[in-house]
């Protein structure tokens, strides 16, 4: 006979094969094949073959987290292959083969193999900057970009370093408490993305720069999260930063301050988390040679070509990154044995830091919650100046240095890390090392010129 199954709400467009297990287990239960008490008041997700298996489906691991996050209901019905990928969770389930598992009341239990001192371990590999030479500024402002999550350029010749160090964010361990961490899990599921999970590490994607505006920001039917959002608490490193298309650039303009991606396809809405923070490259100019120290390499672009290749990246976008690095090679290759760079400290004053942080404002801090922000680089004006007590025009700059007031506020933020780094109160050092931190120039070539 025909059947007919109705999933409320009724006007509420749904999509997905992980209904399929909570519609068998409807009609076994309808028809009297198993037994009405049978896992009362428990969430039902997983695909059904047409063989009678219990199949994953992406959807899944997403709702289940969803529903932990949010306190609610943390009893499930799923398939048995899920069980393996949530060795990480701690999750009371029902874990099914096939629908004779249902009439046999015959199942397993899931049972969670947690190990948070080994999957949220904060060791560090020692190595991980030997093979950089110099860039000690570089280093410097990627110590204060991940303490404070501040957006970072880095500009300067090929093979000074840049993607070097840009790639060494991928070795760090992971910075992510639990709850943050399955906050990441949720989205890579949802693009089916799974299989680039890495809990032992700081999410970070790494698009080329021919990505469309779609694949950086999400889109499609149905809506899917971007690049943007899969590297939600961790970074997004924008390679060749002039090389992607200008819409892409601009779009990022507002996710960089506000942290959220709103997006609409026809009766579709969504919004996506974005707290990511942004590390881009550049070259100065289209040869990538201006201004350059390295030997026999001469920049043979014109006037109109520098001109035009560094206004792709636009004045209010260039405003968003707090720190911007000029750097230029270094070729004192016997420095790397005489001036050993200390990792150890470096990276026990980045955890120092953000400790600090999340205790100052801890108004704030909830890492259940996805949209929060909670570090300086992050958290709105408002609560910066109440709780750390800093207001514009506290500290001295030199009356030739004409900011803007958004950076103005950036570089009270990256002082106040700097102070974070070194556990002690904001000075006017701190803020006068903000204000080096910022020694790319747009137009460089024409400021040249005209002086």
């Amino acid at each position: 006979r025909r059947i007919t199954i109705n999933l409320a709400p009724a006007n509420l467009p749904k999509y997905g094969t992980h209904l399929d297990l909570a519609m068998a287990i409807s009609l076994l239960k309808a028809s009297g094949q198993i037994k009405t008490n049978f896992a009362k008041n428990h969430y039902a997700l997983g695909e059904l073959s047409l063989m009678g298996q219990f199949k994953f489906s992406p959807q899944c691991f997403n709702l289940i987290l969803g529903a932990l996050q949010q306190n609610s209901l943390n009893k499930f019905i799923f398939p048995y292959s899920l069980s393996i990928k949530m060795t990480d969770v701690s999750v009371s389930a029902i874990l099914l083969k096939n629908l004779a598992c249902l009439k046999n009341i015959n199942y397993q239990k899931h049972s969670s193999k947690r190990n948070d001192e080994q999957i949220f371990s904060k060791d560090i590999d020692l190595d991980i900057f030997s093979d950089i030479i110099g860039q000690y500024s570089a280093r410097r402002a990627l110590q204060i970009s991940l303490a404070g999550h501040h957006h970072l350029l880095l500009v300067g010749p090929p093979g000074c370093g840049k993607s070097l160090i840009a790639d060494k964010l991928k070795l760090l361990p992971n910075l992510l408490d639990k709850q943050e961490s399955w906050q990441s899990k949720r989205l890579f599921h949802m693009t089916n993305y799974e299989t680039e999970i890495n809990s032992a590490g700081i999410p970070v994607r790494c698009p080329h720069h021919s990505a469309s505006i779609k694949g950086i920001l999400g889109g499609g039917r149905p809506i899917m999260p971007g690049e943007v959002s899969l590297s939600h608490r961790g970074y997004l490193i924008l390679d060749e930063l002039p090389e992607f298309k200008r819409n892409v650039l601009e779009s990022l303009r507002q996710i960089m301050q506000n942290y959220k991606v709103h997006l609409s396809h026809g009766f579709e809405k969504s919004i996506f988390p974005a707290v990511s923070t942004v590390l881009a490259t550049m070259n100065p100019c289209p040869c990538g040679y201006y201004n350059s120290s390295i030997s026999g390499a001469i920049c043979r672009c014109t006037p109109q070509q520098i001109h035009n290749y560094q206004s792709r990246i636009s004045g209010p976008l260039l405003d968003r990154f707090g720190m911007s690095i000029s750097l230029q090679l270094d070729d004192n290759f016997h420095l790397r044995k005489e001036c050993p760079f200390n990792l150890k400290e470096y990276w026990e004053s980045i955890l120092k830091a953000r400790k600090l942080q999340i205790n100052r404002y801890e108004k704030n801090y909830n890492s259940n919650t996805t949209f929060s922000t909670y570090f300086n680089g992050q958290i709105s004006e408002q609560d910066f100046q109440k709780f750390s007590g800093i207001l514009p025009g506290k500290f001295k700059k030199l009356s030739s240095l004409k900011i803007s007031n958004r950076k103005h506020s950036q570089l009270l933020r990256i002082a106040q890390t700097i102070a974070d780094l070194e556990e002690s109160h904001v000075t006017q050092e701190h803020f006068d090392e903000a204000i080096y931190l910022q020694q790319f120039v747009q137009f460089s070539y024409h400021s040249e010129r005209k002086r």
